[in-house]
């Protein structure tokens, strides 16, 4: 169970978030709805450990997230970033990079294992020959939530997630196999078990 009671955020303009409070159960998909300026990223970061609340906590099976234990909570989550720094890679080598992290290696995770997954969600195989610079934010988003199925974590979190059916029914599948699934975004058409709106 991940929990927030209480969060507050700092944002880039040091303003502070009014405070946030959230229980996501295993099985369940959230959002948090809101403009941009709200600091939806820096709260998905808090869960991460890589930046702390300026006040309230967030407990995962009612164990605080705190920096010291941040590296054994984050074996935990897959995230899903809005955007990835401008790096010249291949979205093949996105892909092995991702799969050969540690906490990775009991999966089997291949390109083979990930092109009945691009079927589903109609995502081209040619894009695995492309330079993930030449992909828009949402075609290379839509290329890391492909790898949530195979990579089976317990909590799932997505930054502004694509608006679509098939992202909907992707994150409804993930929880349906009992993961908790928190997403945000500015605009929400994804019917979602609780919709949280700032």
């Amino acid at each position: 169970m991940l929990e927030f009671k209480n969060v507050i955020v700092k944002l880039s303009s040091g303003d502070m978030t009014k405070p946030f409070s959230l229980v996501l159960n295993r099985g369940e998909v959230a959002c948090i709805c809101s403009s941009s300026i709200w600091g939806k990223t820096k709260l998905l970061h808090s869960v991460l450990g890589m930046a702390p609340s300026d006040g309230g906590y967030i407990t995962i099976d009612g164990e605080q997230v705190v920096p010291a234990a941040a590296d054994y909570f984050r074996q935990m989550i897959a995230y899903v970033p809005y955007q990835l720094p401008d790096v010249p890679m291949l979205v093949s080598e996105l892909c092995d990079m991702v799969f050969g992290i540690k906490v990775n290696a009991s999966a089997k995770l291949n390109r083979e294992a990930l092109q009945p997954i691009w079927q589903g969600m109609g995502i081209d195989q040619s894009w695995f020959d492309e330079n993930i610079t030449e992909l828009t934010t949402t075609q290379l988003q839509l290329v890391m939530i492909s790898m949530l199925p195979l990579l089976k974590r317990p909590i799932v979190l997505i930054d502004n997630a694509p608006q679509t059916p098939m992202v909907g029914q992707l994150m409804h599948d993930l929880a349906s196999n009992g993961a908790e699934v928190l997403y945000t975004c500015e605009d929400n058409m994804i019917a979602s078990d609780k919709i949280i709106n700032f």
